[in-house]
């Protein structure tokens, strides 16, 4: 990046509230898990200025959040901010986090990432993500008489999966959830199979 911008990861913490009445079995003292939102800002010092946002969508976000998730995006690319979402998901309805843009016919995906740029914000640019290939280099655009810089998705989940030690602490006997579909399933368990996780 160049010398006057830094990339910070940012954080808040909250409490998700289930629709429906806690069960009879469930003390209403009892506090749920906290949930814990993590998202990147590029910041022009100094002043810092926000430049680019990169948010990795939660299931929350997709769901019960998408409302707010999508009037935070309107006010950031109205403020001049560009916007990355990187969706990897697998659940939750993409398409209306999409709207009012629609994803042309063969550029649906199992994973996806979605770049608005402020100076552009009528368009979406979409990227398909194939689960059975590596994750992509995303172009992550700052300022406007700047080009773009990569980030190595793959490197990026392969340093938090080294780093967070998930190759102890997941069970890879169990489906994932949500389940993949048929074709990917059975791809998933033959590589899982050769890795001898199953």
């Amino acid at each position: 990046m160049p010398e006057d911008l830094v990339a910070r990861i940012e954080e808040r913490v909250g409490i998700e509230a289930e629709d429906s009445e806690l069960p009879p079995a469930v003390s209403p003292d009892v506090a749920p898990e906290p949930l814990t939102q993590r998202w990147v800002e590029i910041r022009e010092e100094p002043g810092e200025k926000l430049v680019t946002v990169i948010e990795f969508v939660s299931p929350t976000k997709t769901r019960k959040g998408l409302k707010s998730f999508v009037k935070k995006r309107k006010s950031l690319l109205a403020a001049g901010v560009n916007v990355v979402e990187v969706d990897l998901t697998r659940s939750g309805d993409w398409h209306r986090m999409l709207l009012p843009q629609r994803p042309p016919k063969g550029a649906t995906a199992v994973y996806r990432a979605v770049t608005r740029v402020a100076s552009e914000p009528d368009i979406a640019y979409l990227e398909p993500i194939d689960i059975r290939k590596p994750l992509p280099v995303l172009r992550i655009p700052l300022r406007e008489s700047e080009e773009p810089i990569d980030l190595p998705l793959q490197a990026l989940i392969d340093q938090a999966y080294r780093n967070g030690r998930y190759a102890q602490t997941i069970d890879y006997s169990k489906p994932p959830v949500p389940p993949l579909d048929e074709e990917d399933a059975a791809w998933a368990d033959s590589l899982l199979r050769c890795a001898g996780k199953r």
